[in-house]
């Protein structure tokens, strides 16, 4: 009961959603069918490094989600992951799942020697004492090396990944001290992501246009952009260079007390680029201002993809 208890205060479109029913003698949960796990699907895919990042960056979306909620997940693993043919996941089995006010201990009563086979799991969380959080940031490392490797080797027999960023990233997660980890909020504005927003520019500096097609239209006026796309929401996103984003980029750093270019809760070094101000535009979508990474997989696509397949203006610097 305890899942379902936690899973029906979620609604994450990286987190997989259930419906409960029952008769008089059993609970039933409902929850939509994956044909694969994330090992699964790595086993019988290629992924380029782009998917790789693609995966990555959604369960940092839903740890961050997560975080907000004060839900800690303890069971980050690859059959953990659902995955389907979009590179769309979702996180499921909270079965482990805690609130930070009320920790729970699952490794309380087993034996050292066989902590040995739990790899995935925080060392804090493994020796029953205290955790937080980044007890999760240790899984994903973990998890984040597997996809890299593509689960072709053992944690115990460390090859670095290949990709130096990914590799670097992995490393900082994995630190025994979990102070030392990343916060999640760090990982989710790092220039590690800014691959996913390359396309995006300063469009306030444009002349006003309207473009109208078979599909929706698209209305750019002053700093503000907005896109319909028929039987979906409008969508208006804000300038990069729009005084309320720059507003609000600034706010939340300095709530997050990151630097510049360092989370000084860690020794990450995030690189802040130009392009990761600019990614952190707000999208107004059913009446709640959220950035727009925080959008669906497939929203994000269509949506930018609607845009940058109608303009033929090259990006600023």
């Amino acid at each position: 009961m305890n899942e379902i208890s936690i899973l029906e205060k979620l609604n994450h479109p990286n987190i997989i959603s259930g419906r409960l029913f029952s008769n008089r003698f059993f609970y039933y949960l409902e929850m939509d069918f994956f044909e694969y796990d994330l090992l699964g699907y790595v086993k019988r895919n290629f992924l380029s490094i782009f998917d790789k990042k693609i995966i990555v960056k959604q369960i940092i979306d839903a740890l961050y989600y997560l975080k907000l909620k004060k839900i800690i997940h303890n069971d980050l693993k690859n059959n953990n992951i659902l995955i389907d043919e979009n590179l769309n996941i979702k996180i499921c089995d909270f079965g482990l799942a805690c609130y930070k006010s009320r920790l729970d201990f699952p490794f309380n009563n087993i034996s050292p020697s066989a902590l040995e086979e739990y790899e995935v799991y925080s060392p804090e969380l493994k020796q029953s004492i205290e955790y937080g959080e980044k007890s999760d940031i240790y899984s994903f490392g973990i998890l984040t090396y597997f996809i890299f490797q593509e689960f072709n080797y053992k944690f115990e027999t460390f090859i670095p990944i290949s990709d130096s960023e990914s590799n670097n990233m992995f490393l900082e997660c994995i630190e025994y001290n979990p102070m030392n980890r990343p916060s999640v909020e760090s990982l989710l504005l790092s220039a590690y992501f800014d691959f996913l927003y390359d396309k995006m520019f300063c469009f306030g500096k444009l002349e006003d246009f309207t473009i109208e097609t078979e599909t929706g239209s698209i209305i750019k006026k002053d700093k503000k952009l907005t896109i319909n796309i028929k039987s979906k929401r409008a969508v208006e996103i804000l300038c990069c260079c729009h005084i309320l984003t720059s507003l609000r980029y600034t706010s939340k750093a300095k709530k997050l007390n990151l630097t510049e270019n360092r989370d000084s809760h860690s020794n990450l070094d995030l690189g802040f680029t130009q392009l990761t101000k600019k990614r952190f535009l707000y999208v107004d979508s059913d009446r709640t201002l959220k950035p727009i990474q925080f959008m669906t997989q497939l929203d994000r696509i269509e949506y930018l993809d609607f845009f940058y397949g109608n303009e033929n203006y090259q990006a600023e610097e």
